[in-house]
């Protein structure tokens, strides 16, 4: 009887084992995070054997949109995350970059400004580990590298006329990291697509424990031998009267640009 009562009651067991629920994946999809680069971003023109003498040489965002958009980051594949704590890493690549130095660089007396974009003919590529801090609201941290190839142009800061454009340099390597959220941020920049589509950041049907990915706050990105740093956050559409504000306050930049070289000594004419 005791064996028989023993038997009955591991069967019990093992089916509420069987039919116990267990915790279903989280799949946040892949897509591209549209991002403006923040104060703090600069490039030590050294790795590169420091052309024309060129130094430390701090950068700002030369918006191209969507948005105030001038960094867009493209997340290959979906992360498959169950419990906090758990980590996936996905491939990404770095698809667009518009960046401008701060103020002129002076070469040789001579003041240009410096825009960086993408090599078009090497990718930059890399990979994210994102973590699963929230299951109820999905979010997290995430880790993540890049091997990025740029070209440089230079402009006459007059006339604006492209003078050189220098291709062929060596890879930047970049790493760092930030927090991820599934809720669009306030004002963000929505580029709207189905589930698969890697250029859209909003994706729509979603399926049950299907989420978008977001970057919140900002995330940092630097040179192992501090050569290098890319600060961005997530990129927004300003409000109207932000965008009145942002005009002016060019103005007033382009004014300040304006009188400094005229302190500076004049570009040659030779």
């Amino acid at each position: 009887m005791a064996k028989r009562l023993l038997r009955v009651a591991l069967l019990v067991t093992l089916g509420a084992a069987a039919w116990a629920p267990t915790a279903s994946a989280l799949s946040i999809l892949g897509g591209s995070d549209y991002l403006a680069t923040e104060v703090g971003t600069f490039l030590d023109f050294s790795l590169f054997g420091s052309p024309f003498g060129l130094g430390v040489v701090e950068l700002e965002g030369n918006p191209t949109g969507p948005g105030d958009t001038d960094t867009i980051v493209e997340r290959k594949d979906p992360a498959e995350l169950i419990n906090v704590g758990d980590t996936d890493t996905i491939d990404i690549e770095m698809v667009a970059l518009s960046l401008r130095s701060v103020d002129p660089v002076d070469i040789g007396g001579d003041l240009f400004d410096l825009d960086i974009t993408l090599d078009s003919l090497i990718p930059s590529i890399g990979q994210m580990t994102m973590t699963l801090d929230d299951v109820v609201t999905p979010s997290g941290t995430f880790d993540s590298f890049f091997d990025v190839f740029v070209e440089i142009t230079f402009s006459d800061a007059v006339t604006n006329t492209v003078v050189q454009t220098i291709s062929g340099l060596p890879g930047l390597r970049l790493e760092g990291g930030g927090s991820w959220t599934s809720v669009a941020p306030p004002n963000a920049v929505i580029v709207a697509g189905p589930p698969g589509d890697t250029t859209a950041n909003t994706h729509d049907p979603l399926a049950p424990d299907t989420f978008d990915f977001y970057i919140d706050g900002l995330v940092t990105e630097e040179h192992p031998n501090n050569g290098a740093r890319h600060v961005a956050r997530n990129s927004i559409i300003p409000e109207p009267g932000t965008t009145t504000l942002l005009c002016l306050g060019a103005l007033g930049m382009g004014i300040r640009r304006r009188w400094h070289q005229g302190k500076r000594k004049p570009l040659s004419t030779a």
